[in-house]
């Protein structure tokens, strides 16, 4: 990756891990939906981690199967499970929804795309 990009990536991962903090920590979630994406967000995290610091969690495998269930969960999650809480689709929903993109391209290249050499 070139210096820009690296940093852009680490920004992000930063950015990411307090927005978790912030506005997913346990205390908020009440319902088993909002635990199970509590759930599904700890590795999401992780795996930014490995991507943006080209560290070795785990197994390429394990990563391709957790991309897509974190797709999957997310579209589930935000589409069907918050759109029939707020009932529309408003311009901070979206925002959010936008900042996901880089951690699903992230986690698709540590997945799908990433070496995995470094320990």
């Amino acid at each position: 990756m070139i210096a820009a990009l690296k940093w852009f990536w680490r920004l992000y991962f930063v950015y990411m891990t307090l927005m978790f903090c912030v506005l997913v920590c346990p205390f908020q979630a009440s319902t088993l939906p909002e635990w199970l994406d509590l759930a599904i967000m700890i590795p999401s995290l992780i795996g930014l981690f490995g991507y943006v610091f080209d560290r070795k969690i785990l197994f390429p495998e394990i990563w391709k199967l957790f991309f897509v269930i974190l797709v999957l969960w997310d579209i589930y999650f935000h589409f069907v499970i918050e759109l029939t809480l707020i009932s529309e689709l408003t311009p901070r929903t979206l925002v959010f929804l936008l900042t996901l993109v880089p951690l699903y391209i992230a986690l698709f290249h540590y997945g799908f795309l990433s070496d995995h050499k470094k320990n």
